[in-house]
């Protein structure tokens, strides 16, 4: 076998058996449900839904700015604005033309999009890791470290059973599709790019090389916001270090690396355009925060402080030198961290740091590790060689056992769920023939249904063209501003029959999970979760009383005009599941209902004026 064959057929190991750990809540619904299965696929974790939802808008045939949830779209005369999902159109746009292709539904795209983005980030991370280091075992190996630990780095699991909270262990986090699944392996091609670019003494090859990081980087722009800003900022962190640390033929490399920084800076022209057509609720729903408070604290940056320190020590004695490429290489992604988290003490704008810790910055360390650890072992000797490449075989193994666990415990976590939406889907379905049906000549938003699950609120636009009453995920998108998501919400509460005591702080405690979820969505979105946000506040006290108050006298006035905005169509219930219509009937007339599957879905219609 030739060495290029044998290398190949390493990453083509560490791919396949990432994308078996990818597939594995796939497999297991589909396994579960047996002959009852009725067609979904699952969703691993819970914002994938809304991305489903905007695909799916796209691959019926609505415009780039839409709400699926509200059934809102740009159209002459009354533009929407632009929201983070129609600026990050690249990746909803190559799912949905997918579907379209291959006449898939948009779960089934999804599933697709599973298995795309697990075998090729496993390859184009082994293609890195082996550039740098030459070493195809630790590459192979490297991939299942990193690709498999991200949640590590990031402590997030134990943090939270310190708390006495439910350890948070979710699926292999860089497969969320599709932020930031689609753009995740374009991150690590961009790196690849510009290791070629600083490293080939072919002036051609250069060139060419930033001419495609350039294009790479497009694609990271309109694909994913936290995977761009942490491309620009490793291009930073990566030419200070090449300029101060003067590697071999740095200086050739600065002009094909200033065609690289005229690339980028033309493709952010277009990208700060699109920014200002956004809506005006995307500011609030975004959580920008205006701060120069610096962000010292997060695990991913703790470590690279440490790693940092551990390579100064080998620097002194003669292990370690920053003067060598591969060196800088790996050192550009132990500094990033402290650009992500720090970048708003110059620039004054802090956008959900915690995105860049579970997505960007863990995975950085990671790969630094990798990287350094094979830097160091260049200088190994026969015996210490053999006992490295022993070692990698157990990394990989323990590595591969993490992933595991985490993959089987977030899918038995959100099984429930799996179940809940395969059981709704037949009924969903039915929604999506009455679109076929009515919709040819009316907005979406012309009929309006109200999901008393929320789960199943969520996941109707995936399938459904119809625009929901109130869905946790549909204030992501333009249209809805923050008084009109609590509204819906409150008409939501109102017509289910649903009462909330939680004016005080430990009221708010002894809810049960949903009852919790509702009025922290009253409370403001995300207000409860510190990670969020570098300005976050507790909850005062006054916020309880004021969030139960407004819905209490929402319902005080609640009339007729109330009922009609918007006006149902639609409602959809499990037979199972104890509802009290009492406050929908004194406003709708519900005809007999028809039984789908364990659903009820009836048509309703506005009573008269009395």
């Amino acid at each position: 076998m030739s060495t290029k064959a044998s290398r190949w057929s390493l990453a083509t190991v560490a791919a396949v058996t990432l994308t078996l750990l990818a597939v594995y809540p796939v497999l297991h619904l589909r396994l579960l449900r047996g002959k009852d299965w009725n067609g979904s696929f699952a969703y691993l974790q819970g914002d994938e839904l809304i991305y489903a939802a905007y695909v799916n808008s796209l691959r019926t045939g609505r415009p780039r700015c839409n709400n699926p949830y509200s059934g809102e779209q740009d159209r002459p005369g009354a533009r929407l604005g632009e929201s983070a999902y129609s600026i990050q159109f690249v990746p909803a746009y190559a799912i949905a033309i997918m579907a379209r292709i291959l006449g898939l539904s948009t779960s089934a795209a999804f599933a697709v999009l599973l298995i795309l983005v697990a075998v090729s980030s496993s390859l184009i991370l082994f293609w890195l890791i082996l550039a740098v280091t030459g070493d195809q075992r630790l590459a192979a190996a490297g991939v299942l470290f990193v690709l498999c630990l991200g949640s590590v780095p990031t402590l997030w699991g134990l943090l939270q059973i310190l708390r006495g909270l439910p350890p948070d262990f979710s699926h292999l986090r860089f497969l969320r599709r599709f932020a930031p699944g689609a753009a995740f392996p374009f991150f690590f091609a961009f790196c690849a790019v510009v290791w070629r670019m600083l490293t080939t003494r072919n002036r051609t090859t250069a060139y060419i090389s930033s001419l495609l990081a350039g294009v790479v980087f497009a694609i990271l722009v309109f694909s994913y916001f936290y995977c761009w800003t942490a491309a620009l900022a490793w291009i930073v962190c990566l030419g200070l270090l090449w300029v101060i640390g003067k590697p071999d033929g740095w200086q050739r490399s600065l002009k094909p690396f200033g065609v690289l920084v005229v690339v980028v800076l033309a493709v952010l022209f277009p990208y700060a355009w699109l920014l200002t057509k956004r809506a005006p609720n995307q500011i609030a729903v975004t959580m920008l925060a205006h701060t120069h408070a610096p962000d010292l604290l997060r695990v991913p940056q703790l470590l690279s402080i440490a790693f940092l320190a551990f390579l100064l020590v080998l620097n002194r004695l003669g292990v370690f030198s920053f003067r060598r490429q591969s060196s800088l290489f790996a050192a550009s992604f132990i500094l990033l961290p402290f650009l992500l988290f720090n970048q708003q003490i110059v620039t004054g704008l802090s956008l959900q740091p915690a995105h860049y810790e579970v997505f960007v910055a863990n995975y950085c360390v990671l790969l630094a590790t990798v990287l350094i650890a094979g830097i160091l072992s260049s200088k190994l000797k026969n015996a210490q060689r053999r006992v490295f490449n022993l070692s990698l075989i157990f990394v990989a193994v323990l590595s591969l056992a993490w992933g595991m666990f985490e993959v089987v415990r977030s899918t038995a976590k959100f099984t429930p769920a799996f179940i809940t939406r395969d059981e709704a889907t037949p009924a969903v379905k039915r929604f999506a023939e009455f679109g076929r049906d009515s919709l040819t000549q009316s907005s979406p938003a012309d009929q309006v249904i109200l999901a008393t699950n929320p789960v199943v609120a969520d996941y109707l636009p995936t399938i459904a063209p119809q625009a929901l009453l109130w869905a946790p995920h549909m204030y992501g998108f333009a249209g809805i501003t923050p008084l009109e998501d609590r509204r819906r919400l409150w008409a939501f509460l109102y017509y289910t029959g649903i009462h909330l005591d939680g004016g005080r702080a430990e009221q708010f405690q002894r809810l049960d999970a949903e009852e919790k979820s509702y009025f922290s969505a009253l409370l403001g979105r995300n207000r409860l979760d510190r990670s969020q946000s570098n300005t976050w506040k507790p909850v005062q006290p006054k916020e309880y009383e004021n969030a139960q108050r407004s819905y209490e006298e929402f319902i005080a006035s609640f009339n007729r005009d109330t009922a009609s905005r918007p006006t149902l169509s639609y409602v959809l219930t499990a037979s199972d599941q104890a509802v009290d219509f009492s406050n929908l009937d004194r406003w709708y007339e519900r005809d007999q209902g028809e039984s789908i599957g364990k659903y009820i879905l009836y048509r309703v219609r506005l009573r008269p004026p009395s």
